[in-house]
Formats: C-alpha cells, sequence, structure tokens
C-alpha cells in the first residue's frame, strides 16, 4: 500500500509483517481531468500472506482542532490505519485539484 503515504494529508507509518510474502497487482488504470482538477481510479488485487498496516499520526489534526475538542466537539471522518492482512481485492480513488501544472490530491 506504498500510495497511502503519498496521498495522506497527515504523516503516515508503514510496518509490514516479518516474512510477508504479499505482492500487489494493478489493474483498469483510470484518470480523467479538466483542466482545474482530476481524478484517478484504479483496481488491485493483494495475494501472499502477511500484513502490512499504514497507521495515520492524528497528533497535528488533534492540536488544529484542540479548541473544539476542549469544548465537547468531536472530529468527523479521521481515519487511524488501513491494515491488510492476507490476500484480496480492492479500488482506490484519488481526487485533487490543478493550478500551475502541479497535481494537488484533496
Amino acid at each position: 500500500m506504498y500510495f497511502v503515504p503519498l496521498i495522506s494529508p497527515e504523516p503516515v507509518c508503514s510496518v509490514t509483517s516479518p516474512g510477508s510474502t504479499q505482492r500487489v497487482q494493478l489493474f483498469s488504470p483510470k484518470r480523467r481531468s479538466n483542466g482545474n482538477s482530476f481524478v484517478a481510479t484504479c483496481e488491485f488485487q493483494i495475494s501472499g500472506e502477511g500484513c502490512h498496516q499504514n497507521q495515520f499520526d492524528l497528533r497535528p489534526q488533534i492540536r488544529r482542532h484542540e479548541r473544539k475538542l476542549k469544548e465537547g466537539g468531536s472530529m468527523r471522518r479521521e481515519l487511524d490505519y488501513i491494515m491488510v492482512d492476507g490476500h484480496g481485492t480492492g479500488a482506490m480513488e484519488v481526487e485533487g485539484t490543478i493550478s500551475n501544472g502541479v497535481e494537488v490530491v484533496t
């Protein structure tokens, strides 16, 4: 899951189990762009045994929302980790903006 740290707005720590034999094969990559924004999609298949986890560091988010949290508020839609254990299939979709020729994932 090498792409997770590349697109995450927060720091990510990646851990792979010892002896993992997991492999990923990508299928059907597609990309659409209209000049101001883009969407990229891809299907994937994971084979082999083992485990891989991407743990998100939520401390920057917590600091940004500290006052709201102290007042009893909450953070919505925060992802703690992504874990892939064993084999399976999936798909990902990445959206972003284009400014001065630079693509930024949103």
